[in-house]
Formats: C-alpha cells, structure tokens, sequence
C-alpha cells in the first residue's frame, strides 16, 4: 500500500512497498506516471516493480463487468417478460376453448354435451362465443 509523507524541500513523496517488501519514498509525480500509465519503478534494491493494471485498465475492466451484468439482467429481464405474455397468451386460449365448448352446448366438467344448453346459448345469449371476455 501507498502512503504520503511530506517533505519540505521536495516534491510530495510517494511511500510504496516493492514484491521484495522494502518500503521507498518516491515523487508523487513519478508514483502518478507509475499508477496511470504502468512506468517502471526500481527500489533501492534495484528491483523493477510495475504496476501490473494501470488505474485506466482497472476501471476499464470495472466498466466491461458493470456492462455484462447489466447485459445479463436486461436478458433475464427480458426472457421473464416473454415468459409473462406466453403465460396469458396460454391462458386467454384456454378460457376461450372453454367459452366456445360452453357455447356449443358441452359441459366443461363432465364433457357431455347438453341439447338445451345449446339452444339456450344460440337462442339467448347468440354473442357469448364471439366475445372476447
């Protein structure tokens, strides 16, 4: 981790921790260079330490997941709502099979069909099949 002292003489200084775990001070400036666009720091040491993901990649690659898991809520969203249509599409065609049976004179429970049903339903309510309720 990077922490800040301050000197009087110079620039901002940087504390960062080399892979080897010796802790050095550099300029601010440089810490900038080394964190955005991936320049080559040396400790004193003279081990090289980069960061491996710039701060550009890193919320590069922080947008990229944000955008696949809105992509993927939008499909989920999406295939439910489908799914939702399909389910009331499925179920105003079972109610109308019904309405047509009814209208035709067969019972909806027993499947017999019933004569006087059927005069009854031309003679008395001639628009009941054909309205879509």
């Amino acid at each position: 981790m990077a922490s800040t002292i301050y000197d009087t003489h110079a620039d901002q200084l940087v504390v960062h921790t080399c892979w080897c775990g010796i802790r050095h001070a550099i300029p601010s400036s440089l810490s900038r260079q080394a964190t955005h666009n991936g320049r080559a720091v040396h400790c004193p040491l003279g081990h090289e330490w980069v960061k491996k993901e710039t701060e550009a990649e890193r919320l590069k690659k922080k947008l990229q997941r944000e955008r696949a898991d809105h992509d993927q809520s939008w499909a989920a969203w999406r295939d439910e709502k489908q799914s939702l249509k399909n389910q009331i599409r499925s179920q105003k065609a079972a109610k109308t099979r019904i309405k047509n049976r009814v209208a035709a004179g067969v019972c909806p429970c027993c499947n017999r069909t019933f004569q006087n049903l059927h005069r009854h339903m031309q003679s008395q309510h001639p628009d009941f099949a054909s309205t879509d309720n």
